[in-house]
């Protein structure tokens, strides 16, 4: 861990414990230039398309996780919602089907971060496209 930590939040998520350091004075990393501009697209037919033309399929751990995660709702659903006791069959179907979201909302944040990884460009494009657009509202609005 790099810089000096200013903060410590303890975050419990289902039976799991994480701890959250925010840190100061962390020394930023310096990107290799690339040598070219490229453009990502974020669709719906596919998750992203690059301007070499590559394309990344959709992910699907919802689609993977549907069955189970319908089974353990319609599980949930049979407890009532409103009583005087909460019984124990009620509360562990409920932690089940929050287990389930949660596996499935740390597949999606993985998904994304190796995506993101394996694609990553230097800043400097992202400023040179943004000058761009800049210049294409100014023309415009001028014209």
């Amino acid at each position: 861990m790099q810089g000096r930590v200013k903060t410590i939040s303890l975050k419990r998520e289902g039976t799991r414990w994480y701890a959250v350091l925010a840190c100061d004075e962390v020394p930023a990393e310096e990107l290799p230039p690339a040598g070219a501009i490229g453009g990502v697209d974020m669709g719906v037919a596919h998750f992203l398309t690059t301007s070499d033309g590559e394309h990344v399929a959709n992910p699907s751990f919802l689609q993977a996780m549907a069955d189970e995660l319908a089974g353990a709702q319609r599980h949930l659903a049979m407890f009532p919602k409103r009583t005087k006791r909460r019984t124990k069959r009620r509360r562990a179907a409920a932690r089940k089907v929050a287990k389930l979201y949660g596996k499935i909302r740390r597949q999606c944040a993985d998904f994304h971060r190796k995506t993101a990884r394996a694609y990553r460009r230097p800043r400097r494009d992202c400023a040179r496209a943004a000058q761009y657009r800049g210049h294409d509202q100014r023309a415009r609005t001028q014209g």
